[in-house]
């Protein structure tokens, strides 16, 4: 089901790059030149569905020419090393940040303000 989802997602983004062609390289050029990065916090690679995240994060970033990092904890129940990794992306201040929290309420003092991260939070 990810995986047609997936491709449907592409196909979409296929069609639109055709029928308007102002994505050139030159404008993926001038979208990598402004440091753009998104990084994504997942609770972990234990699953199919947050690989197929992490593929379609990643090909997104390399056809929109922004950075993407991502990263998630060593299994489902390590809820430190996610805040841990939530933390330090704060300190990053990137350009957005998608969060799927293992423990909603450990990460109720998520807040990317407090920190200067005055950027976009995507929770998942």
């Amino acid at each position: 089901m990810v995986d047609q989802a997936v491709v449907q997602v592409r196909l979409r983004r296929q069609q639109r790059a055709q029928a308007d062609g102002s994505k050139s390289e030159e404008t993926k050029a001038e979208a990598s030149a402004d440091g753009k990065k998104i990084n994504v916090i997942a609770k972990g690679f234990q699953h199919q569905f947050w690989k197929a995240v992490e593929k379609g994060a990643m090909q997104a970033g390399t056809d929109l020419g922004v950075e993407v990092t991502f990263q998630g904890p060593d299994n489902e129940s390590a809820i430190a090393q996610q805040i841990e990794y939530l933390d330090a992306t704060i300190a990053q201040k990137p350009t957005a940040i998608c969060f799927a929290a293992l423990d909603t309420q450990a990460s109720l003092g998520f807040n990317p303000d407090s920190n200067g991260c005055r950027h976009p939070d995507y929770r998942i």
